[in-house]
């Protein structure tokens, strides 16, 4: 999604804002002779979803609203709010957010995402013969690799934890959620030994914390290491909210559903190796050539275009 007309004005600031519903991500971006690039990134984590399971629309836009002052602070000419799943599953949600807000806000199909963590993940460039990765978030999950193969599913970690339900769900609901990922649909005719995956902060930081490291760097997890790390979490003698929390501190349930779509997405793919590493999709969403689309129907799980 090129959020940007080509011929505006160079050397312009803007901030480009994504609305999740368990953080808010801002990438501020100077546009210069050679293209643009990243000035500065915040983000804030926390629960937009009220005790009903419901999205707490004022909240949302009283954060969204935060985040646009801080770029006015930081000289943005332009501020763009772009939605993802929370767009695409909630029928009038973007209308009644441009109405508290303001200002349009645009939504991001399954597809651009798939695009922009795609260019995350290999380093503006796409991605080499074999290569696949994957990027997963709140309320979707995408897959992608070489010749253009994109693919975006509705299953996010928040759709399995409203299956499993608690901190860490019983090896029966375990093997439900399985289940609802393989109907998922995910398929690669280019199996390959390691996948490139975004999305799993929570899930690095818990590598890092039980191996000792105190450094946010790409974290390399075979298949039989994740393997363990379910079987350690299932243990009742152990005490994980402590760990669980410090690696997640707002949320700390959403890292064993995580590492369910991971291993799954692994198994997939054929993969015996995921690289991990943090993505920022709004620092590409402003470089990319895409064009939004209107007027998808929400629960198009199907697709999820």
């Amino acid at each position: 999604m090129k959020l940007i007309k080509q011929g505006e004005q160079e050397g312009r600031r803007c901030a480009v804002i994504g609305l999740y519903t368990d953080r808010m991500a801002m990438s501020v971006m100077q546009r210069g002779e050679q293209g643009s690039f990243c000035l500065y990134r915040r983000q804030w984590e926390g629960e937009l979803l009220d005790q009903q399971g419901e999205l707490d629309v004022e909240r949302l836009a009283g954060v969204a609203d935060s985040f646009r002052r801080l770029a006015q602070k930081l000289c943005c000419e332009e501020v763009h709010f772009c939605g993802y799943g929370l767009l695409r599953y909630r029928q009038g949600l973007r209308e009644e957010l441009e109405q508290k807000l303001g200002c349009p806000v645009q939504m991001v199909s399954g597809l651009q995402q798939a695009r922009a963590a795609s260019l995350g993940l290999f380093g503006g460039q796409s991605a080499g013969r074999g290569a696949a990765g994957i990027y997963s978030g709140d309320l979707s999950t995408q897959f992608f690799g070489a010749v253009g193969w994109r693919q975006s599913v509705p299953l996010g970690w928040r759709a399995l934890w409203k299956q499993g339900e608690g901190l860490i769900p019983n090896r029966v609901q375990e093997e439900q959620l399985r289940e609802l990922l393989a109907r998922g649909g995910v398929h690669s005719d280019l199996p390959t030994p390691r996948i490139d995956a975004g999305g799993f902060d929570g899930v690095v930081r818990l590598a890092l914390l039980l191996c000792g490291a105190d450094q946010d760097t790409t974290v390399c997890l075979e298949s039989e290491n994740i393997r363990q790390l379910l079987f350690l979490l299932h243990n009742p003698s152990l005490n994980w909210l402590g760990p669980l929390q410090k690696a997640q501190p707002q949320l700390p349930q959403k890292i064993f559903y995580q590492l369910i779509i991971l291993q799954e997405a692994m198994r997939a793919l054929g993969a015996g190796q995921a690289a991990l590493r943090q993505v920022w999709l709004e620092d590409w969403l402003e470089k990319d050539d895409c064009r939004e689309k209107r007027g998808i129907p929400a629960g198009l799980a199907g697709a999820d275009l």
